[in-house]
Order: C-alpha cells, then structure tokens, then sequence
C-alpha cells in the first residue's frame, strides 16, 4: 500500500492557500496519479501479463475537481487473473471514501463499450496512462481516437442530441439562473466537453464555434467549481446562493462580479453549443449538406439554411441591426453569429451615442410584439454586445444577478421574459407598443445600486425621447417604471374590500390608460419573475384591484363586501354550537368561532401546524361570531379535514393544545430550507401607512420568512389588546411581508405610545433568532 491516504492528500491540497484555484486540478491529478500508481504497482506484483492502469473522463484531462469521482479504466491483456488484481485495486480505494467510477476491460472489449456507450466513448477520449504499460494504454487510446473519428463520432451523434437535450431541460440555463449546476447546465462544464469532443473529429466546427472562446469560458466555469468545492467540503456541482459570498471571497472578486462572469461564461458556451448543433449538416462529415441560395426576407437581410443574415451588400449600420432582429424574430429562426458580429464591429468604430431613427424604434417593437421568438434575436445581438451599443443603459443590468430566491432570471433576461410575457398581452391594452417597450425597460436601473425604481425613472425619460417617442408617450412610460410594483404590492399587501384602497392607487395612477398600462405590465413582471412570484391567485387579486380602481377613476360607486354564503353558513354552525367551525372550499379555510382575544392568533397557529401558508385573511364579526377566512397555500399533504382542524383550534383556544412548543418543532424540523435562502435580512422592518385606511391603522412587517411568523405576530398583536380586521401575508422569497388592518377594543385606529409600544414588540418577536420559537 502507497503511504498515506488518497483522501488525506486530497484533504491537504484542498487546504493549502499556496495552490490557486487554477493550479488545484493539475496539482491533484499529479498528487492522485502518484497515489494511484503506487497502489497499482502492489497490486499488481507477481501478477502476469500486461496490464494498465488509465484515466479517463474529467480525470483524463486534468480537470479533477476536489470532490470529483476519480474515473478509472483497468486495461489488461486477457491474461488470466489479471482481473483480480483490479479487484484487490478498487476496494482501497473505495475504503477512502473517495468517489470512484471504474471498469476491468480488454482493448477489445473497450472498443466495444465505446461503440456501444457514448458516455464510454466521451471518457476514452481522454484517456491518460497512470501506471502500467505504455504501450497496451497507447494502443487502446489510438484506436479509441481513430474509430471516434472515422465512425463512433457521426454513430453517436443523434445520442449526443438527445442527451444534451434532456440535459437542458432538466437543469436549465447556468447563463441565468441563480443557482446553477457548473456542470450539467446549459452553458455549463459538460456542453463544453461535448463541443472538444465534436472537434476532435470534425475540422470544419471551427469554421462556425470559437474554440477558443469556449475554452477560455470553461476555464472561468471549471475554475469555480473547484473553488465552490473547496469552500463547501462537498461533491456539489450546484452554485447555491448561501456559497455566492464565499466563494467569491475565495477568489479576492467581488460577488456581483463573480456572478456577471459565470454568467458570460455559459452564455458563451451555451451559445456555441446551439450554434454547432444546429449547423450540425455543415461541419458533419456523413453529411451531404450543401449550401442553400440565399432567400431575400428584407432589405438587407436574407435567410441562409435556417439563419437570417446580412446580405453582404447593404450599408451595415445601426438601423439594420434593429431590421435584422425583428426580421429573424418574425420569421422565428435565429441570427447568424457572423452577421451580429460584423454589426457589433461596425457599431464599434461609430464616435457618440447611436442615433435612433422612427424605423429602428418601429423594428425594436415589431422584435419584441415576436415574444420568444424576439427574446432569441436580441440574446444574440447582446452576446455580440450589440444591444448594449444601442441602449448604453443596458450595460448594467447584463448579467446582473438579483440575489433573492423569488427571482430566477438575472436582470437582463428578466427583462427579456417580461417583454415576451407583454407581447403575449398585446390585445389587452390599447398600446401594446408601450406595453412591451415598458416590460422591457421596467428594471433597466437594476445592477447600479440605490433603488432600481427611482434609478430606472431617472434613465427611461431620456431614453424613450431618444427613441422618438412623443411627451405624452414618455410620460406614460416614466409612470410604468415608477409605479410598476403598485398594483401587485397593493394587491397581496392591502385590504382590497377597504374603500381607500382603490382610492389611494387612483390617485397615483391618474387615467385609465396608465391604469391598464400597469395592470398588463403586473402580470407580465409576475410571470417572468419565477414561479413563487406569480400564480393564478395573484392575478385573480391583481384583476380584482385594477376593476376597483378603474371604478374609482370613472367615478363610478364601489360595491360593498358583504359577507360570502360560506361566512354566512359557517357563522350560523359556529353560534348554533358555542364551538368553532371550519369549512374548507379549494383553497380557502373560513374559521368561525364565538368572538373572542386571540383568535386569529390561534387560528394562524392551527393552520401552520397543518403546513398551511396563509396569503391573506379576511376578517370580520356577524353578530356575535367572529369569521376569519383564510386564503392558503395547501402544504404537501394537502388541507386536512374541517373537523380536524375544528378540533386543534378548539384545543389551542382552550389552552389544551400548547401552539409554541408544536410551532417551534416544526420550525426547527424546516430551518435547513429557510437558511438555504442565505440573504435573509437578520432584524425585522416594521412600517405604518397612515393613507391605506380611513379606519384601520396599517402596520407592514417585513421579515425574513419562517414557520409560525404569522401566528408570532398576530400573537403580539392579542397581547397588547388589538383587533384585526384583515390581514395579508406574502411571501417574497427569503423574505415575508405581514400586513395587518388594526383597530383597538373600541374600533378606534391606534396611534400614539400604544402604536410605538406595538411595533417595537414586533420587531423584537419577529427576529430569527428569536428564542420563543426556535425559528430559522
């Protein structure tokens, strides 16, 4: 046996500040290879025949991340017990602990594997003598290389396409998301893999993807992950946002910038990756492609097997750059990369701002009405750098990484998605024009720090003078930037049957038209913001609030809420009995129970217990009886039944039923989830909006999310002799907003030290390390 151990070695080097995250792979293959051969060698001894011990896959190539799989081939001549001699070399090493991916085989029988198995045939590619004979691994090698080039590349290829397809499916693009996998993503270590590989028997790949690009990109990619791996102790190939900070301080870069470079990385590979495997014909050597004539789609733009291009022979300036996205958008296939970078190199030698003219703007909102098909023809225009030539403003969002769970694109590709998401909405509005240039530039001052609303207003006047549009026009966009979170923040924050509501957001509005404006612009936000930002009950609230405001600017009178069947039933069981009754109808819960301290309280308490989240609570007394009807998000075992429920709260109520202690069980049993969201804030922000009600004090709270935090705080809001009549609770990722509508025992608003006294106690109870829960 070699001294010492693989994992003791592997554990120093990971340690030692001296090996930079460049030179760690190299100086751990080497560390490994002298491991592994000593190893072989007192396995081997006595043995017969020849033999070789060889590195395939990531391993082969140098690229052995610190918890990567080391992947190993023993290659023998046929020799009888040569086999066992590999057996006596595999458990030692799976006795380290040290991931291990393994296989016995003949040349033959590797030729075999290879012409059977792509993923057999990727690893030999790379094969690399660790101990043995030189010869036996040189003449598998060799053989491996030559039949890759002459026959296993083109047999392997339509599974290579559907492999990679699957791929992307399943772990999406590492351009854009927060957390991406380095290695399987689109974009990612293993797409840049298959491109080395593709080149290795097609010479013509270069003629169409920069190798050389995508090496530099997954240097960048691999470099992180050996780093993230590093600084997490683990085998994970997954960015996760609680790592972004450390390992960025890991490599001396700043996060925001760490993230801006992963993300031009993939791109870059995940561009190359579609550029080959769509012009798959033209560099394949089985194939017979030949080139098609081009076809004239516009002045100065015509289609060549599948791509829109320049022609050749028109002016190369600003404005056909904006033809060519919304021509290729309109006919839905993509820009050739060699036509977007000659504009970018035109674009570059031109002194000042690009001027717009009225056909560039025209062309900018034909592009973006396309919807996906207009998202894939300005990414292409912006991988080239184009579009941040034509709009400077965009420079700052490109690649900037938004940080928070409730987001899953960055900024740049959230705005992309917006505008689709409006173009799909164009037949709502009067001016889907503004609609998508709005959806478009919403956040455009994200990525520069200070509020990005007030950012975004101060560069969207200017930047829609400049592209023509007239005062009115601007106005109206200026207010889709600068109220474009009122609707859905007023929406899921405030009670919508309080009358001041609607009021409070006409008078920010002032017209219809805007009105309709932000409503179209809330849903397309929402959808392009990620799945925990938008859902069916949203829009439903969203709609609501947009019909009561409209009302409201037309003068029209606002109806009154009056209490659903299902209040009404459920009031009459509940006084009928002296005991509380729960109903369950989809997804709400309406709780009635003889009016009493404490009971929303209770109730919140109940339904966290059941693994209900409650989005918003309205609250109200018929008769005597008090009806407090939840709005819920149904946990994995779905709602429980009424009586269930019935019974919990009747304990909890009685005392019977000791709400903390269960409250903080779960809580602990869920922290793992809530610190994964790693930038939570770590103290409460509580805020009153003294126009939201004519009746009710409105107290925000705004905390990081956990188990029990409505029930914690409904709990401080019983203790100080309150009463709730409605409230909402939202989630936004790592972060909770509670809103609660607040009168005293007399149905006075509350003010004073009493409203002081209040807040204080919920910023205290609500901090995460708050010891009465336990919490996250």
């Amino acid at each position: 046996m070699p001294e010492g151990s693989l994992r003791a070695i592997r554990d120093r080097l990971v340690a030692d500040p001296s090996i930079g995250a460049a030179d760690f792979a190299r100086a751990y293959c080497d560390a490994a290879d002298g491991w592994l051969a000593s190893l072989a060698s007192d396995a081997a001894s006595g043995a017969k025949g020849t033999w070789a011990l060889i590195a395939v896959g990531g391993y082969g190539r140098g690229a052995l991340a610190p918890y990567s799989d080391v992947d190993l081939v023993f290659l023998h001549d046929g020799t009888r017990g040569l086999p066992s001699v590999a057996e006596r070399f595999w458990y030692p090493i799976w006795d380290e602990g040290v991931g291990l991916d393994h296989s016995v085989r003949t040349p033959r029988e590797a030729l075999g594997a290879a012409r059977a198995d792509l993923r057999v045939a990727l690893g030999l590619l790379d094969a690399r003598l660790v101990a043995g004979d030189a010869d036996l691994a040189r003449t598998v090698s060799d053989r491996i290389r030559t039949a890759w080039h002459d026959e296993l590349a083109s047999s392997h290829l339509d599974a290579l396409g559907v492999s990679m397809a699957e791929r992307h499916a399943r772990f999406d693009d590492a351009a854009f998301l927060l957390e991406p996998d380095l290695k399987e993503a689109r974009g990612g270590l293993r797409d840049a893999a298959a491109l080395h590989a593709i080149s290795r028997f097609a010479d013509r790949l270069s003629d169409h993807v920069d190798l050389d690009s995508v090496a530099t990109a997954e240097s960048t990619i691999g470099i992180l992950r050996v780093v993230l791996q590093r600084t997490t102790r683990r085998a994970s190939d997954r960015f996760v946002l609680q790592e972004h900070d450390a390992v960025a301080a890991a490599l001396g870069v700043a996060t925001d910038d760490l993230l801006r470079s992963l993300s031009a990385s993939a791109r870059t590979v995940a561009t190359a990756i579609d550029v080959a495997w769509r012009r798959r014909p033209r560099w394949d050597p089985s194939s017979s492609h030949r080139p098609a004539l081009p076809h004239e789609l516009a002045d100065g733009v015509v289609e060549v097997d599948g791509e829109a291009a320049l022609d050749g022979k028109a002016h190369v300036d600003a404005e056909l750059a904006m033809v060519l996205a919304a021509t290729a958008a309109r006919a839905s296939i993509p820009i050739a990369p060699e036509s977007s970078r000659v504009i970018a190199a035109a674009l570059a030698i031109v002194d000042g701002p690009v001027t717009w003219t009225a056909g560039m703007t025209a062309a900018l909102i034909e592009t973006l009405r396309c919807g996906q098909a207009g998202v894939v023809a300005l990414e292409t225009l912006d991988v080239a750098d184009v579009l941040a030539r034509l709009i400077p403003e965009w420079g700052p969002v490109r690649h900037f990484h938004q940080r928070n769970a409730y987001h899953r694109f960055t900024a740049d590709r959230h705005l992309l998605e917006a505008a689709a998401e409006a173009a799909a909405l164009a037949d709502t509005v009067i001016r889907p024009d503004l609609l998508v240039i709005g959806a478009l530039l919403h956040d455009l001052g994200k990525g520069r720090g200070g509020d990005h609303t007030e950012i975004g207003v101060s560069l969207v006047g200017p930047l829609a003078t400049r592209l023509g549009f007239d005062d009115d026009d601007v106005s109206l966009l200026v207010g889709m930037v600068s109220l474009h979170l009122l609707l859905p923040d007023t929406a899921l924050r405030r009670d919508l049957n309080d009358p001041a509501t609607a009021a409070v957001v006409a008078s920010k509005v002032g017209s219809v038209e805007l009105l309709e404006l932000l409503g179209a612009l809330a849903v397309a936000d929402g959808r392009a913001t990620g799945p925990s930002a938008w859902s069916s009950w949203k829009a439903a609230q969203v709609a609501r609030l947009v019909d009561l405001t409209r009302t409201e600017l037309v003068g029209g009178a606002l109806s009154s809420h009056a209490p659903t069947e299902l209040q009404r039933d459920a009031a009459a069981a509940s006084a009928a009995s002296g005991r509380p009754v729960v109903s369950v109808v989809d997804d709400h819960v309406v709780i009635a129970a003889p009016d009493q301290p404490g009971l929303l309280a209770a109730a919140a308490g109940v339904l966290c217990l059941a693994g209900l989240d409650v989005r918003s609570v309205d609250a109200r007394t018929i008769a005597s009886t008090a009806v407090d009807e939840f709005d819920i998000v149904p946990g994995p075992r779905g709602v429980p039944a009424p009586a269930a429920l019935e019974a919990s709260l009747a304990a909890a109520l009685d005392g019977d039923l000791s709400l903390a202690g269960a409250i903080a069980s779960r809580a602990r049993d869920y922290a793992r989830d809530y610190r994964r969201l790693g930038t939570a804030r770590s103290s409460v922000v509580t805020a009153v909006d003294p126009d939201a009600s004519d009746r009710s004090t409105v107290v925000e709270v705004r905390a990081p999310d956990r188990v029990g935090l409505l029930w914690l705080l409904a709990e401080v809001i019983t203790k100080n002799g309150l009463v709730v009549t409605a409230a909402r609770a939202v989630s936004l990722g790592h972060e909770a907003v509670d809103v609660f509508y607040l009168r005293t025992l007399d149905g006075a608003k509350v003010h004073g030290d009493a409203l002081d006294r209040l807040l204080a106690e919920l910023a205290v109870v609500g901090t995460p390390d708050d010891p009465k829960t336990h919490a996250p």
